[in-house]
């Protein structure tokens, strides 16, 4: 009775610390892989501020280079129109009339 007793007890044991056991493997499972969800929690958003901050460098970039073309098109615009004045002034004194060769 007594070894009965005693094998009962300690097959009841292992029954338990086996659960217990893969129990303690599955949250060490858990913790790893919530360490590993964290890192590319922490990855993605240091991705998605370089990215913001690319993108306001580029958005900063687009708009010195729209200011340019607006300067450069006004200058064109005033150097084409003071050469038109010239060459109206230059042309307008000239003899209009009908020279022989």
């Amino acid at each position: 009775m007594r070894k009965t007793m005693v094998m009962t007890v300690v097959l009841s044991a292992l029954i338990l610390f086996e659960g217990v056991a893969a129990a303690a493997s599955i949250s060490t499972r858990v913790r790893i892989l919530e360490g590993k969800v964290a890192q590319q929690e922490r990855t993605v958003k240091q991705v998605s501020q370089s990215s913001e901050a690319q993108q306001q460098r580029f958005d900063q970039g687009m708009n010195k280079v729209q200011q340019l073309e607006r300067k450069v098109k006004t200058l064109d615009k005033k150097f084409t129109d003071q050469f038109e004045q010239k060459h109206k002034q230059a042309s307008s004194g000239q003899d209009k009339r009908y020279a022989y060769p």
